[in-house]
């Protein structure tokens, strides 16, 4: 069955974006099926416009969070002129892993003239909340439709007419299957009750399947603590990563993407070295949900940063999903203290046997049925 997935793929230095996209195309080839990427770029610049103006007169009615995201936006600036510097080489990964439509699609392009399959899924990621086009809304009528493990990134708060929009969309979906609990209850107020949780599909892999991408040697020899952190603030101090590996005998090798920026060294692996790093670490330090399922998946002991501020809505990904686990006791923002407890994965294994499994099959399934 030829299967077009829609989800975010553009990105040069998000790793967890692209591996999601791979890890679903991986299981759907094992399946016997030909998926391929839908490259779509959504024309953003006049929703942008329109958001900036009511942005503007919102953050002058509250100063400290105007204060706090012109910082951000200063930093992310400085971060985007040293990432120019350094090829993460996340193109030749997509070549080379990811079957991709021949075209880049955008919201006209993709209505006027739809990538031909025999079904779509949207997901993974935080693809809801915005642009119609990720609820499938350009495929032709009597297609298959499936949504698996999209997000909708915490926010809930949409309007009456935008609800309707997506319940519209909706609809006609075979299966409908969200990575968060949250999400669930979204859909559900929305007005679509057959939703079920999922698991991301990193999860639906094993660590066999990702073995096969590493390069076969390791890339350090000495003992290292792998910081790696998104843009999103938190009240993590690099610093004090750095005491704690200095006095336990470990260097820091510090992997900062979406915009995370500051004055210490970093280093920039391509996807293969990014997880190998992942595997060969004492600890992994992140506040990143797939830096997170990495270290789970390779077994490697780590501490999860949680987001402040206005993203803490985006914590819910990766509470929901420690909670499954029994994991919760390692979000933290005290390195120290957690970076010296032996940690316990049968539950994990057990997790991504049982539930990764049944998720599987329940997508397959859905694929299968008329």
């Amino acid at each position: 069955m030829k299967i077009g997935i829609l989800t975010f793929c553009n990105s040069r230095d998000n790793y967890g974006q692209i591996l999601q996209c791979f890890a679903l195309q991986e299981l759907l080839r094992n399946a016997g099926h030909n998926p391929f990427l839908i490259r779509y770029n959504e024309d953003r610049r006049s929703a942008a416009t329109d958001k900036g103006q009511k942005s503007v007169l919102r953050y002058l009615k509250h100063f400290r969070t105007y204060y706090n995201l012109f910082w951000q936006q200063r930093k992310e600036e400085a971060y985007y002129q040293e990432e120019a510097k350094h090829d993460r080489m996340f193109r030749n990964f997509i070549k080379e892993h990811i079957t991709t439509s021949p075209i880049i699609y955008d919201r006209l392009s993709i209505i006027d003239c739809p990538p031909e399959a025999d079904a779509y899924i949207c997901g993974s990621d935080q693809i809801w909340g915005g642009d119609l086009a990720y609820y499938l809304n350009f495929v032709p009528t009597g297609r298959k439709k499936i949504a698996y493990a999209p997000s909708f990134g915490g926010v809930s708060n949409f309007t009456l007419a935008y609800q309707e929009q997506v319940k519209m969309c909706l609809q006609d979906f075979s299966f409908i299957g969200m990575r968060e609990q949250s999400g669930v209850k979204t859909c559900q107020d929305i007005g679509i009750s057959d939703a079920i949780k999922v698991c991301d599909p990193t999860l639906l892999l094993t660590k066999e399947d990702y073995c096969r991408l590493l390069p076969s040697e390791r890339i350090s020899e000495k003992p290292y603590v792998l910081l790696y952190l998104l843009g999103a603030p938190t009240n993590i101090n690099v610093k004090d990563v750095y005491k704690m590996a200095e006095q336990r005998g470990f260097e820091v090798k510090y992997i900062a993407s979406q915009g995370q920026y500051d004055s210490f060294p970093k280093i920039y692996p391509s996807i293969p070295d990014w997880l190998r790093l992942i595997r060969d670490a004492e600890l992994v330090i992140t506040n990143s949900f797939h830096g997170t399922v990495f270290s789970l998946i390779n077994t490697t002991p780590f501490i999860t940063v949680p987001l402040i501020h206005s993203y803490k809505r985006m914590n819910t990904r990766i509470t929901d999903f420690l909670t499954d686990i029994g994991l919760t006791n390692r979000i933290s923002e005290k390195i120290v203290p957690l970076s010296q407890e032996d940690m316990d994965f049968t539950t994990f294994h057990t997790y991504q046997q049982e539930f990764g499994t049944s998720c599987k099959e329940i997508l397959l399934k859905a694929l299968e049925n008329n």
